[in-house]
Parts: C-alpha cells; sequence; structure tokens
C-alpha cells in the first residue's frame, strides 16, 4: 500500500510540473470543479502535489469558498510556493500556511524558516511574478514555479507579493484573493431519511378487487360447505374450453315417425261410452 501511495503522489508531481509547462506556452488546464471549494481544501490540495507535503502546517480558510473557475488557478499557484518554501529551507522545519478574512478578500501567507533571500535575488522573483516573461529570458535551466505563478495571477485577477518579513526568518509570501474570486458555499443537499420502523410486506393472499364480472368457474356443491374466508386462495378447477361441447359425438336420432315419450304423463279423458238418444220434448 505505501508503494501505491509513493507512485501516486509521483504521479501528482509530473502532473504539476506538465501543467506549469502549459500554462508558460499559454494553454490553461481544463476547469475540475464543479462547486466551490474552501481555500483550505485549496491549500491541502496544493500540498499533496509537492514532494515534501509532511513539512506542511495548514491553519485557518474552511470558511472562505473560491469560485470553480478559479479553484485550479490557485492551487496550481500555492502549490509553486509550497514547494519554493520548502526547497529553500531546512528539511526539519515546518511551512506554516495562515489564511484569514481581510477587508477586501481573503490572504494565503505562506512563512519557511529558511535563510531568506538576498536583496538582487528577490528583486528577480518579483520580477518574474510581475512581468510576463517569455520562456528564453529564463536562462539556461529555467526556475518555471515563480514565472507559472504570475501568469496565472494575471489570467484570474489575484496578487503574490514576496518579501523577507517572516516571523521564523525565512522569505513570506503573500497570496491576496480579491472578493469576486469568493463565493458562498452551496447547501448540501437534504439526506434522505429512511423511517425507524419499516412496514412489514405483505405475505398473504390478496383480496379480490370488485369487478363488473365474476371469473371465478362455478363449483358444485352446497353454498354452505364453502367457508367465508378461506385461509388459502381457492383452488381452480379445470374449465371445459370453448369448443370442446360442440367436439362430443352427437346423441342419436329417434327414427323417422317414432314420437319422443312425454316428459310427464298425460291423463286420458275418461270414456263417454255410448250416448244415449233422447226422444224430443214436445212443447207443453
Amino acid at each position: 500500500m505505501a508503494d501505491v501511495m509513493k507512485a501516486d503522489h509521483a504521479a501528482s508531481q509530473m502532473t504539476r510540473k506538465a501543467q506549469t509547462l502549459l500554462v508558460m506556452c499559454g494553454i490553461w488546464p481544463a476547469r475540475r470543479e464543479t462547486r466551490p471549494v474552501s481555500l483550505y481544501d485549496c491549500v491541502r490540495g496544493a500540498q499533496s502535489r509537492i514532494v515534501e507535503f509532511g513539512r506542511i502546517e495548514v491553519h485557518g480558510g474552511q470558511t472562505l469558498y473560491a469560485v470553480p473557475p478559479a479553484v485550479e488557478g490557485l492551487m496550481h499557484s500555492v502549490a509553486e510556493l509550497l514547494e519554493n518554501a520548502t526547497v529553500f529551507s531546512r528539511p526539519s522545519s515546518s511551512v506554516v500556511v495562515s489564511v484569514r478574512e481581510v477587508g477586501a478578500g481573503a490572504v494565503i501567507e505562506i512563512d519557511d524558516a529558511g535563510l531568506g533571500m538576498p536583496p538582487d535575488v528577490l528583486h528577480q522573483a518579483l520580477g518574474q511574478l510581475r512581468d510576463d516573461q517569455d520562456l528564453t529570458r529564463l536562462g539556461a535551466v529555467p526556475r518555471l514555479g515563480l514565472a507559472c505563478v504570475g501568469r496565472w495571477s494575471r489570467e484570474l485577477g489575484f496578487n503574490v507579493e514576496l518579501s523577507g518579513a517572516s516571523a521564523y526568518g525565512g522569505t513570506r509570501a503573500v497570496m491576496f484573493v480579491p472578493f469576486r474570486l469568493l463565493t458562498e458555499p452551496l447547501p448540501k443537499p437534504a439526506a434522505h431519511r429512511r423511517p425507524a420502523v419499516e412496514p412489514a410486506e405483505h405475505v398473504g393472499p390478496v383480496a379480490p378487487q370488485a369487478s363488473g364480472r365474476d371469473d371465478t368457474p362455478v363449483v358444485a356443491g352446497h353454498p354452505d360447505d364453502a367457508p367465508s374466508r378461506p385461509a388459502h386462495p381457492p383452488r381452480r378447477r379445470p374449465v371445459c374450453p370453448a369448443g370442446a361441447a360442440d367436439a362430443a359425438p352427437p346423441r342419436p336420432r329417434p327414427p323417422h315417425g317414432t314420437r319422443r315419450p312425454a316428459r310427464c304423463p298425460v291423463p286420458s279423458p275418461p270414456n263417454p261410452g255410448r250416448r244415449r238418444r233422447h226422444a224430443p220434448r214436445s212443447p207443453v
């Protein structure tokens, strides 16, 4: 795991150096952030891009947020200033970073405990920060760190100053970030709260829904024999498919001239016998 972390840290340093070359050639890195980032996190991100990151102490900046378009430039510039502070100071010393709010914005102060910078070297370093110098004017083996910081400052609108007024006897770098590069943090999305007790899932039979027709097949038997509320869903008996009745063999028809027996016997009328003939009555 330690080897993986070392490889990742080395990749971060190579990425920073490649970005420095791109900035000096006029190519700006792609914007990474889409949300405001605190200045504290900007300094911590810059800390991860240098070799001796363990010597950095960061104080303040948790409540000051940079706008997303300025995050990469601020982080890259702070990384270059931290690299200079660790290279030109004793390995056993610390580099203290203080972030605080001022009247017109915020400042990031970087103090090292080195030997400081002679006046001529300090003047040359300030020239690299303020002037847009070409690569050919930076020497045979150019140091691109401060020149890159100067280009970022002109692109975004912040300011960087160097002085020998460090409280630790070394050099102090002060980065001034104006209010137009600062913003308010975005509100965090409300977390979805789950109920303390989740309702149990219904595993029993589902009650039938009322509908216009009854699709339940008719089952022979007395209606009182069926339970009013069955414990288990009733089993469906196979229903004769449509057309099965037509497929049954027809019943034989009786021979021609044969009458079907009546369903109920019809009583025959009583035998009247022979009617007696009466003589016509004579009128009285």
